[in-house]
């Protein structure tokens, strides 16, 4: 997420649910929140958008978090793994 440390601002305003289970699989929803309302510019750079003129932007940090979710997907489940493992 390096995209997002000019300010840090982006970085501050994120927060992480309780993990949960919605049907059947096990959720951890990621939210930005605070007096910044970061949560519309990290929508606009996730997922681009369109400028005044119409043109389509696709932005440096297009994708940054689908990317990161699915780099560390096998890291969490490995780790959730050995945790379990451990315990049981």
């Amino acid at each position: 997420m390096r995209v997002f440390e000019d300010t840090g601002e982006s970085v501050r305003e994120t927060t992480i649910s309780k993990p949960m289970t919605i049907g059947g699989v096990r959720v951890v929803k990621i939210h930005w929140q605070g007096p910044k309302q970061r949560y519309r510019i990290i929508h606009l750079n996730e997922f681009g958008h369109f400028d005044r003129s119409g043109k389509w932007v696709n932005t440096k940090g297009k994708g940054v978090i689908e990317r990161a979710m699915r780099e560390g997907r096998e890291v969490y489940f490995r780790t959730v793994k050995d945790e379990l493992k451990r315990r049981g």
